[in-house]
């Protein structure tokens, strides 16, 4: 995955973490958004990453939903009704195309729904789209 360059990340640029337990797919992520100028934090499954969420509040959350110990959907319900979180957009990264699972991750709450794999390209569009 090669990302278009935009400048380093400064101590003002958004933090976004990055919920995803595949760490190559995390690392390729984190690269790609480090490259276009934001910060980002990561987490390997659904627990430390409800607690990262809720420690960091971060500007945006990119999530995973086939994670271990509490799988995205629940990391997503829990994130919407915390106010701490309630207000940060998650854009859902998955691997499962079907609609019925795109759907229920945008009535969950979801900003948007990526399906794996994606350009570094499509990634840094939404996540510009979505960021507050």
């Amino acid at each position: 995955m090669t990302c278009p360059e935009h400048g380093g990340g400064s101590p003002t640029a958004p933090l976004i973490l990055i919920i995803e337990d595949d760490t190559h797919i995390s690392m390729a992520v984190r690269i790609c958004l480090e490259k276009a100028g934001f910060r980002v934090a990561t987490a390997l499954d659904g627990v430390d990453g409800l607690e990262q969420a809720f420690s960091l509040r971060p500007s945006l959350i990119l999530l995973d939903l086939l994670l271990p110990k509490l799988d995205g959907h629940m990391v997503l319900k829990a994130l919407r009704q915390d106010e701490r979180t309630s207000s940060i957009p998650v854009v859902v990264l998955s691997a499962v195309a079907d609609p019925a699972e795109r759907e229920a991750a945008l009535e969950e709450g979801a900003a948007d729904y990526i399906v794996k794999p994606f350009t570094p390209q499509e990634l840094l569009s939404v996540v510009r789209r979505e960021l507050p």
